[in-house]
Parts: C-alpha cells; sequence; structure tokens
C-alpha cells in the first residue's frame, strides 16, 4: 500500500556547513571522442562541503578539450564558490581512453609503413668465383 509509516524531519542550520552527494554531469564531447577514443567515467556523484545556501542541484564540467590519454582529476573541476570536495583532488572522475577500433587501426598504420622498407638487405657487389 502507499501508507506512510514514517517520516524524518532534519532541522539545518544556515550557518553550519553540511556535507551532500551531488550527481557530476560531464557536458560536451571531448576531442578524444572525436578522434575515435571513448569518454569513461569513473565517478557519477561527488561529496560536496558547503553552506546549505551554496548547495547547487549538481557539479557541472566541460570536458571537451580531453584528448585521448587524458584524465579529469577532481582538482579540474571548477566548482561554485563556496562548495568544496570532499574528496582529494588527484582522485580521476573521467578518461578519455582509446578503443580497441583505434588501437587496431594504429597498429594497421604502423605495419603498413613497415611494408616500405625491403626485408632482405640490397646486396651492392657479389663475390665472384675467379677469387
Amino acid at each position: 500500500t502507499n501508507e506512510i509509516l514514517h517520516v524524518d524531519f532534519l532541522a539545518v542550520d544556515e550557518k553550519t556547513e553540511i556535507t551532500a552527494n551531488l550527481p557530476l554531469e560531464l557536458d560536451g564531447e571531448p576531442s578524444g571522442v572525436k578522434a575515435g577514443g571513448l569518454l569513461e567515467q569513473m565517478l557519477h556523484t561527488l561529496e560536496v562541503r558547503c553552506l546549505p545556501k551554496d548547495l547547487p542541484e549538481q557539479i557541472e564540467t566541460d570536458v571537451t578539450s580531453l584528448e585521448i590519454g587524458d584524465a579529469l582529476n577532481i582538482g579540474d573541476i571548477n566548482f561554485p564558490e563556496g562548495v568544496a570536495p570532499t574528496l582529494s583532488d588527484d582522485i580521476v572522475v573521467a578518461l578519455c581512453a582509446k578503443t580497441r577500433v583505434a588501437t587496431s587501426e594504429e597498429q594497421e598504420g604502423e605495419e603498413e609503413g613497415e611494408g616500405d622498407t625491403p626485408a632482405e638487405p640490397e646486396v651492392t657487389s657479389e663475390k665472384s668465383n675467379d677469387e
């Protein structure tokens, strides 16, 4: 049934910092994705500390400058004024990785380049039987 059995109310002091888990929204398409990479988001929520009046609905950050092999750390995110992450700045939030397709295309390109060099050494002078 939809009958309410219990309700908790929480009083919040406007002058005391609170912690909250907020959704993390990655905006834009990374350059690395356009080049055949894949954006992997490691964290979908971030715990932040702030005053109740400063609490945003979500944390948004732009990822369009990420190239293949680049990582977005918590320290790279511009948090709204008065909002601070509870995790350390070096924690990886997202990264732009090579896909298997991009990796195999690179290897094929390298193999084609190897075909330009001769497989056997070139003979410059032959030894005659008279010697």
